[in-house]
């Protein structure tokens, strides 16, 4: 249950809205074919969410970066905000993803973090970024 993110590139994570709750996207996962192809973390991020949320990508914002451990590892997390096609067109799952939107207001993902039902510090960066950039969501 820590994991409820995901990103571009590396972990991170993206956020979408839909009527005033944030969709987190749980145990999503970079694709370790984006180095090798020359993949933008935003082309990533586009792909992914359609295929991982079963949304279009309307808008696609960058909240920022943050290393998963410095000094351990060179991954890099970008993190970004997506605003989200009202209408689900269908989620497109590899045959080993087992991903579910998790639909939760602000004030949800607040007390899922304070109560510690989400520990992954991908989620907390993530949820940290965008509160900066939109203080009140």
């Amino acid at each position: 249950q820590g994991s409820v993110a995901g990103s571009a590139a590396g972990g991170g994570g993206k956020v979408g809205t839909s009527r005033r709750k944030m969709r987190l996207i749980s145990q999503w996962r970079s694709p370790p074919w984006m180095k090798v192809f020359s993949v933008t973390p935003e082309e990533s991020a586009r792909r992914e969410t359609r295929e991982e949320s079963g949304h279009d990508v309307i808008d696609l914002v960058p909240l920022g970066r943050s290393l998963t451990a410095p000094g351990y590892c060179d991954e890099v997390h970008h993190h970004f905000f997506a605003t989200l096609a009202a209408e689900p067109a269908g989620q497109h799952l590899d045959t080993d993803e087992n991903l579910a939107p998790i639909p939760l207001t602000a004030a949800e993902i607040d007390a899922a973090i304070d109560d510690g039902t989400i520990t992954d510090g991908k989620t907390i960066i993530l949820w940290h970024l965008y509160k900066r950039k939109h203080p009140s969501p």
